[in-house]
Formats: C-alpha cells, sequence, structure tokens
C-alpha cells in the first residue's frame, strides 16, 4: 500500500526561505558579469572620483538584487493538479508551465555547502522534448522535495513506477558499489586529462576580458604595445608558457578532483546511481532503461596507466544534451567489464572480431590535402615568402599522419544483439551499442562513394548518431537491413 504523503501538493506550495539567499546570490553574479567590463574601465581610468562611483554602482545593485530576488521568491510557486505539475513565476512577464507526469524523464537532486547548512537540496526536473531543465527549484526543503519526488513517481505510468526511489545520502538497499574512486585515483586521473582544453578556457578568459576592454572604449593595444616594446624577452616568454602550463594543469586537476570527489558508483535494481562532488554533492541516476549506449577512451598519459573516461549516454528528447552523457573518469578495464556485464551480460569485449573500414578513408582524403596543399604552396611561393611553404608541408604531413592513425583504429563488429565501434587517434576509443536501443539505420553517400561503390552508415540513437564510415556499399545494405529488423522485432523497450 503506497504511503500518504504529509504534503497537500494540490495546494500552491514556494520554496524554502533559503531561496531567497541562492536566488540573490545568482542574480548578483549574473550582475557582476555584466558591470566586470565598467568596473576595470575605472581602475584604469584616472578619475578622482572613482571610489564614489563603485560605491553607488555597488548600492545600485544590491538594492536591485534584492528586490527582485524578494519579488521572484513570492511569484513562484508550484502545485499538482490531475497528474500535472503546475509551476507558476515571472517578476515582469508572468509564466505558467504544466508538465504532465507522463512527460518526466529524470528528477536530480543537488546539494552544495549552503544547501546543506539550511537543510535543502536543489531539485531539477528534466522533461522529455526540452533541451534545458523544465524545472529548477533552487531551495527545497529536503522532506518536501523527496515527497514531491515520491508523488511524480507514483502518478507515472507503470513503466516509471517500478523505478527504485532513492536518496541523495546513502545508497539504498540492495545495491552494489562497483567503482569508487580515490583522491589518488582522481588526481592521477586529472594529471592525464586534456590539458589543452584547460589552456583553452584561459585563452578564452583573456580573449573575454580584451574584447570587454574594447567595447567599453579602452585602447588595449596601446597599453600591450607599450607593455611589449619594454619586457618581452625570450626567457619572459620561456616563463609565461611554464606558467601557462602549470596553470592548465591546475585547473585540470582542480575541475578533476572537485568534481568527482569521493565518486561512488552503485548497482540498482533499476539500473546506476552515482553520487560525487566536494562542495556540491549530486546525485546522477543512470536508469538501465534509459541508457543507450556506453563509450570509453583513454589518451597517451592514460594509456601508460591503464586509465580510461567512461561515458554513459542516455535518452535524451528533442535535441542532444551533453548534460544527459555521464562522464566517470580514471576508471580501469575492471570496471567497465562489470558494467558490461550488469548492462549486457557481456564479460569480456576485447575478443570480439573486428571489421575494417575501406582505404580511400585515407587515400582520398591524403590525396585531397596534397593537392591542396600543392595549389596553395604555389600561391604562397609565387606571391609571399617561400619560407611558409616549409610550414605548410608540415602542417600538411601532421594531418596525413592523424588520419592515417585514424583509419587504422577504425573498426566495428556486429554480433547477435550488440554494435561495438573502436577507433581513436593517438588513443583509443570504444562503443558499445545493445541493437534494440536503434532508431533507425540509413546509407549516405557522396559522390565519391557512389562512384567506388562505398557508403556511411549512419545510425540513430535516442542519445545521438553514430557513424561506420567507408564500407563497401553490398556490406552497407546487409547491415542496414541486419539492424532495422533486429530492431523491430525486438519487443524490449528502448526507453
Amino acid at each position: 500500500m503506497t504511503k500518504k504523503s504529509e504534503f497537500d501538493f494540490s495546494v500552491p506550495h514556494r520554496q524554502s526561505y533559503a531561496a531567497i539567499v541562492m536566488i540573490l546570490g545568482r542574480s548578483v553574479n549574473i550582475v557582476m558579469r555584466q558591470l566586470l567590463p565598467v568596473f576595470i574601465v575605472v581602475f584604469l581610468g584616472s578619475s578622482k572620483n572613482k571610489d564614489t562611483f563603485l560605491i553607488y554602482v555597488g548600492l545600485a545593485t544590491a538594492i536591485i538584487t534584492l528586490s527582485v530576488s524578494l519579488v521572484n521568491y513570492f511569484v513562484t510557486y508550484f502545485y499538482i493538479k490531475n497528474n500535472e505539475l503546475i509551476f507558476h513565476t515571472g517578476v515582469f512577464t508572468k509564466k505558467k508551465t504544466a508538465l504532465p507526469f507522463d512527460r518526466i524523464q529524470s528528477i536530480q537532486f543537488e546539494q552544495n555547502i549552503f544547501h546543506t547548512f539550511f537543510s535543502v537540496v536543489k531539485l531539477n526536473i528534466d522533461s522529455a522534448g526540452s533541451d534545458k531543465n523544465e524545472f529548477q527549484f533552487h531551495a527545497l526543503d529536503t522532506a518536501r522535495a523527496k515527497a514531491l519526488r515520491d508523488t511524480i513517481l507514483q502518478g507515472q505510468s507503470q513503466k516509471m513506477q517500478n523505478i527504485s526511489k532513492e536518496t541523495i545520502t546513502a545508497p539504498p538497499e540492495n545495491t552494489e558499489k562497483i567503482i569508487s574512486l580515490s583522491t589518488t585515483d582522481l588526481l592521477r586521473a586529472g594529471l592525464t586529462e586534456n590539458h589543452i582544453k584547460s589552456g583553452g578556457l584561459i585563452i578564452f578568459f583573456f580573449l573575454w576580458i580584451y574584447n570587454n576592454l574594447k567595447d567599453a572604449g579602452v585602447d588595449v593595444e596601446d597599453y600591450t604595445g607599450h607593455i611589449a616594446g619594454e619586457w618581452i624577452n625570450f626567457s619572459l616568454l620561456l616563463s609565461l608558457l611554464s606558467l601557462f602550463l602549470i596553470i592548465s594543469v591546475s585547473i585540470s586537476l582542480f575541475r578533476t578532483v572537485v568534481v568527482n570527489f569521493n565518486l561512488s558508483m552503485f548497482r540498482t535494481p533499476a539500473g546506476f546511481k552515482i553520487l560525487h562532488g566536494l562542495f556540491t554533492r549530486k546525485e546522477t541516476s543512470a536508469r538501465d532503461h534509459k541508457i543507450q549506449y556506453i563509450s570509453w577512451s583513454d589518451n597517451l598519459l592514460k594509456k601508460g596507466i591503464g586509465f580510461y573516461n567512461l561515458y554513459i549516454h542516455q535518452a535524451s528528447p528533442g535535441q542532444l544534451k551533453l548534460k544527459e552523457n555521464i562522464r566517470i573518469p580514471g576508471i580501469r578495464k575492471t570496471h567497465i567489464h562489470a558494467l558490461t556485464t550488469y548492462l549486457y551480460g557481456m564479460n569480456d569485449i576485447q575478443n570480439i572480431p573486428l571489421h575494417s573500414v575501406k582505404s580511400p578513408y585515407f587515400t582520398r582524403f591524403a590525396m585531397i590535402t596534397v593537392m591542396l596543399s600543392v595549389v596553395s604552396g604555389a600561391g604562397i611561393y609565387l606571391f609571399s615568402q617561400p619560407k611558409y611553404t616549409v610550414y605548410l608541408l608540415i602542417i600538411s604531413l601532421f594531418l596525413i599522419v592523424l588520419r592515417f592513425m585514424s583509419f587504422r583504429k577504425k573498426k566495428y563488429s556486429l554480433t547477435s544483439d550488440m554494435l561495438f565501434f573502436k577507433g581513436g587517434t593517438f588513443g583509443d576509443t570504444y562503443a558499445l551499442l545493445p541493437i534494440y536501443k536503434i532508431q533507425a539505420a540509413a546509407i549516405h553517400q557522396s559522390w565519391y562513394q557512389w562512384r567506388h561503390h562505398l557508403c556511411d552508415v549512419k545510425i540513430f540513437t535516442a542519445s545521438g548518431p553514430l557513424v561506420i564510415p567507408y564500407i563497401s556499399l553490398r556490406e552497407g545494405y546487409a547491415l542496414v537491413q541486419i539492424l532495422t529488423y533486429s530492431a523491430e522485432t525486438d519487443k524490449r523497450p528502448w526507453m
């Protein structure tokens, strides 16, 4: 017998008073980001009234954000009617959203330090057909949030009622911990991450400041030109490069440890549950029926210590939402074997026979690159300095080598009920897809492929497409027929 909730959700409910603080902080963050260029201009300027100006701006910002936060709190409320979650909000423009229970895809809790202090949680509700959170409650009493989640799950279809109800603070009963990452594991994973991406964040940050200063009327070129003329030399450039590398690695380490701190993955009766986070403790559920396929990858650094990044690709109605894909760094082969065993009953995927793609995948790219390089090199040689042709040659050779490495690794395999993909360039990438999760498969041909009886096979899933490139047309047609027949005759729900 279903336990009756102590909360009557047929009447309007507001968030906890702590939501005022959360909304205020969010509003201040937005306003301060918009005013940052103004503050920089004031500090760089020579105005004698800069202190007075900053005080007035600070007071105005505080009054506006506090007023908006208070009004936003009181005009935001929700209730349940006829198995629909109804949400009212809007300060200047009133907005009413009604979400049927059967459209709700996931209900996720988050707790940072402030949430824990006020005994509240942040509640995110995702729905089918939306590429963002349909509902977001900044601060809801923990008991009220759990009761709301239970009420929604109880009102959904039988498929959703079978989903286990889990809490954010402790693993549910009848679970098994299959992955646990220590701080040492996370530090090693952080050291082997893609530091180029972290360096890109640094460059993007300085470009953002540069563009905002230019928009604000500051002559940035004059400042930088003056500094460059007096200070830049080889030693300084070497020091800046070293500092750039140190900061990039530090960002990778910090992000990996903070986001994935004390990461634990549990097997539950309905799927998987992941708990992670240092400052913001998150609970993420990956239910079996929603998981479309899994993939994992390494790079040259990870390969040396046997680490992989694991990705669990979940159904994403509408356009693909990256936040639906769960990423777990620093796992080993034993973890992958445990995951594939639980999901698909496969404990050994290394001995699956693989089929290679056809050689034109590489040779056509190489020929086009060579032709473009010859034409571009001739133009550079005639109208510019000949030394630049050497740089063009190096870049062209580098691209050809990358394509060849990708060609050597790009393979696929089809078993009675699974599709297995292998790829990568410097590292290796793998993907494992159950055939019954396939929504459609189609043949794609370019003019060159049509002439040489080749094709690409594009496979559509609820988590985005996968492509098998440059296989024979006969092989492609046979593959599409097998996949389509197997997907249509399999009665298991794909989502």
